[in-house]
């Protein structure tokens, strides 16, 4: 089974119905949505679900997700996120000890980025190495080499989400 779930903010517009002319009663928020979306293996078939309710209210509308896509009691579930703290800690609870978590190769590309020119005099060549290293199935190679850069150096916003993300960003090598 794969699991996934993100968060995107979309534009609601509301008017007054009582009035002759709406357009100046024109209202715009932006509220976030949260999808969840699950697949079992071999199958074509992909299951949705969205709310705009608390990010706390995920875990169970996931799991009732993957219920309807085939998930059973003893199911392996393998998690595809950005790498959100809320969709591990979501996951975790929605799938406990079955779920599996991997942040997709376009976020830990962002990831990198981000955290190249803190971790080289060369930063495209540094990010162009981790990019064939992830590609190649040697993910525990730029996991090591961020323990190690972010030891001595502090990247900004990839610093928090390298030392907790790391472990999910593991490919199969």
């Amino acid at each position: 089974m794969v699991a996934e779930a993100d968060g995107s903010f979309l534009r609601i517009v509301s008017t007054d119905d009582t009035k002759t002319d709406r357009r100046k009663t024109r209202e715009v928020q932006y509220r976030e949505a949260r999808l969840c979306a699950a697949c079992a293996k071999g199958s074509q078939s992909i299951y949705y679900d969205a709310t705009f309710s608390d990010v706390r209210n995920i875990a169970g509308l996931w799991s009732f997700t993957a219920k309807d896509a085939g998930m059973a009691m003893h199911s392996k579930v393998h998690i595809v996120a950005d790498g959100a703290d809320w969709i591990h800690a979501e996951g975790r609870s929605a799938f406990g000890h079955r779920g599996s978590f991997l942040i997709d190769l376009y976020h830990v590309l962002e990831y990198l980025h981000e955290a190249a020119p803190g971790c080289s005099i060369y930063p495209q060549r540094w990010l162009n190495t981790q990019k064939k290293r992830l590609k190649s199935g040697h993910s525990k190679k730029v996991i090591a080499e961020l323990k190690k850069k972010t030891h001595t150096h502090r990247t900004g916003r990839f610093t928090g989400h390298g030392k907790s993300c790391a472990p999910r960003m593991a490919l199969p090598e």
